[in-house]
């Protein structure tokens, strides 16, 4: 996609996953409790936030953190990354629905 690798990587330890892909009821019930907001907060958006909310909040973000202006790489791609997604209305709902679980990964298609 963007700068080489898994965009999503530095996301990976961020919503609660301590064991392997897939998730069933192993342990405590059917659902596993999943993060919706992580993206969100990244962009400092609420999850209600319009298209040309979200544009705006990642221009503004990415000019601020941009490696080339002296920005943190790790950030401006998790900036990047959050945008991608929610900038999307299918990957959007997808990660509302299921979390990065599922947007990770290619998310289907």
């Amino acid at each position: 996609m963007f700068f080489g690798g898994d965009p999503f990587e530095h996301f990976a330890g961020m919503h609660g996953g301590h064991g392997g892909g897939g998730g069933g009821s192993a342990r405590g019930g059917p659902r596993k409790a999943v993060d919706t907001t992580k993206l969100y907060e990244t962009l400092g958006i609420e999850k209600t936030a319009e298209e040309k909310e979200i544009k705006k909040a990642y221009r503004k973000l990415a000019v601020k953190h941009h490696p080339d202006k002296g920005g943190d790489e790790a950030q401006f791609k998790e900036i990047s990354a959050a945008y991608e997604i929610l900038s999307d209305p299918e990957m959007r709902a997808k990660y509302d629905k299921y979390g990065l679980d599922g947007v990770s990964d290619d998310g289907g298609g």
